[in-house]
C-alpha cells in the first residue's frame, strides 16, 4: 500500500471530511493527487466496513484498468471479500 506525506489537495480533502464519510467530487489539474485520494477513500471504506457502494470514476480506460487490477491484487493479498467491478465501453465486470 502507498504511503505519502500529506500534500495540499489531500489536506484539503481531509478538511472537507472526505475521509470521514463525506462524499466529494474532486476536480484538479493533472498530477495533483486525485487518484491517490480516490484510492485512499475506497481503502478506508473497505477497512472500516462502511456499508453501501463506493464509486471511483476515472477519465481513461487504461487508468480504470490499472485501478481495478490494483484493488484486485490488494483484495487477494488481504483475503478480503469486497466486490470490485469495472465498467468501461469495452467490458463490464
Amino acid at each position: 500500500m502507498e504511503t505519502l506525506e500529506p500534500f495540499p489537495l489531500y489536506q484539503r480533502a481531509q478538511e472537507f471530511g472526505v475521509f470521514n464519510g463525506k462524499s466529494a467530487l474532486i476536480v484538479a489539474p493533472t498530477a495533483t493527487g486525485k487518484s491517490y485520494i480516490g484510492r485512499e477513500f475506497i481503502r478506508g471504506a473497505i477497512r472500516d466496513a462502511v456499508p453501501g457502494t463506493n464509486v471511483y470514476l476515472v477519465p481513461f480506460r487504461a487508468l480504470a484498468g490499472e485501478v481495478y487490477e490494483t484493488f484486485l491484487e490488494e483484495r487477494k493479498r488481504n483475503g478480503t471479500t469486497e466486490r470490485i467491478r469495472i465498467a468501461t465501453g469495452e467490458h463490464t465486470d
